[in-house]
């Protein structure tokens, strides 16, 4: 899957967001921070785990903040671990680069961590790693239907 996949969910689905294209390749949070011109702490991570059973699951967080796997792993009832590439790819379509919080392939267990929700739009993978989503957390937990969960590490 491509940007132009990912074009097509959001005019499917009536989703205010835009792919925002980029000159280079960002592939950290202070690169696209930069690339925009704006703070850390409005670019989120979707971040592909993988549970016991090899189901997939995504961790969705604030830039500036890391996954806590023990609260994920909870959550999800099983030990997580991170997706390799290759499965990032497989489950959601799009490139580990390049992963967006919506328009996988198929359907993928959510959760977003409440900081999240707490800007008005985000950015987040854009479906390669020359472009960024610019969304609505509140859509992005409509679509994916995600559970509101503190996933974050107090650090």
């Amino acid at each position: 899957m491509q940007e132009e996949d990912l074009e097509s969910f959001l005019k499917e689905h009536g989703i205010d967001a835009e792919i925002v294209k980029l000159e280079s390749k960002v592939r950290t949070v202070k690169q696209a921070a930069k690339a925009l011109g704006i703070g850390p702490e409005f670019i989120i991570k979707t971040i592909m785990f993988v549970d016991a059973e090899g189901e997939p699951l995504l961790a969705i967080v604030p830039g500036n903040r890391r996954v806590d796997l023990n609260k994920l792993s909870k959550l999800a009832g099983s030990e997580v671990r991170l997706a390799k590439p290759a499965e990032v790819e497989s489950h959601s379509g799009y490139p580990a680069g390049g992963l967006p919080p919506i328009g996988h392939k198929k359907p993928i267990r959510t959760y977003i961590d409440p900081e999240v929700l707490e800007k008005r739009e985000v950015y987040g993978g854009g479906g390669s790693d020359q472009s960024l989503l610019r969304i609505s957390p509140e859509d992005i937990k409509r679509v994916q239907n995600a559970e509101v969960a503190p996933i974050t590490t107090s650090e």
